[in-house]
C-alpha cells in the first residue's frame, strides 16, 4: 500500500523464532525472537522524532491499552506499558528502561524490562520483567528510512511459545504501520 507523503513500500518482513517453535523443547532461558524490517518514505529525522515522543507512543503503538512515561532524562525514559493480548493469553504489563542514542548513521531506541518495578501489576495482569526490544533506523533510499525493530521475551512451554508465535506474525506488520500512521498523521500537522 502507498500512501501519498509519507507513504511505505511494502514492507520485509522476517520472523526469527529462537528454538523452532516445536522443534526442540522450549526452554524459558531460550527467548522468542521477532525481526520486522521495513522502508519508509519519511525522512530518518521524523521517524527518530516519533519513536522520542514517548508520551504519545501509546497511541499508535498496537496493543497497548495503557501507557505512562514515569520518569525521563535526555536520553533515558522510564515506562510503564499493559498490553491487551487477545485471548487465549493474558494481558501484561511492564515497566522499562528506554535509552537512545546514535550508532554511527543509525539512531537507535532500545527498551529493557525492570525486574521488581513500580507501580505493580493489576490483579489479573501477567508482569513481564525480562525482555529487550530495540529500534534502529537508518538514512534509506531517496530520503527515507531503513527501520528495524526487533523484540525479544520469554516464553515458557510450547504452546505457550506457538501461541505467542503465531500472534506476533500477526503484530508485527501492526508495528510498522502503526509508525507508518502517525508519521502520516504528522505529516498533515
Amino acid at each position: 500500500m502507498v500512501r501519498s507523503g509519507l507513504g511505505f513500500h511494502p514492507w520485509a518482513v522476517a520472523l526469527v523464532v529462537a528454538s523452532g517453535l516445536l522443534a526442540q523443547p522450549a526452554r524459558s532461558e531460550e527467548p522468542l525472537v521477532v525481526v520486522v524490517e521495513g522502508v519508509l518514505e519519511a525522512p530518518a529525522r521524523d521517524v527518530r522524532r516519533v519513536l522520542l515522543d514517548l508520551e504519545l507512543f501509546g497511541r499508535w503503538f498496537p496493543w497497548l491499552a495503557e501507557w505512562r512515561v514515569l520518569a525521563r532524562g535526555d536520553q533515558e525514559a522510564r515506562v510503564y506499558g499493559r498490553q491487551d493480548v487477545p485471548w487465549p493469553g493474558r494481558d501484561r504489563d511492564y515497566v522499562a528502561r528506554y535509552r537512545w542514542g546514535q550508532d554511527g548513521a543509525a539512531f537507535f531506541l532500545e527498551a529493557t524490562g525492570v525486574a521488581e518495578a513500580d507501580p505493580p501489576a493489576p490483579r489479573g495482569v501477567e508482569r513481564v520483567e525480562r525482555f529487550r526490544s530495540e529500534w534502529r533506523v537508518e538514512p534509506g533510499p531517496e530520503g527515507g528510512s531503513r527501520v528495524r525493530y526487533t523484540a525479544e521475551g520469554p516464553v515458557e512451554g510450547r504452546i505457550r511459545r506457538l501461541l505467542d508465535g503465531f500472534a506476533w506474525r500477526g503484530h508485527s506488520r501492526r508495528v510498522l504501520d502503526g509508525l507508518s500512521a502517525e508519521l502520516e498523521r504528522r505529516g498533515d500537522d
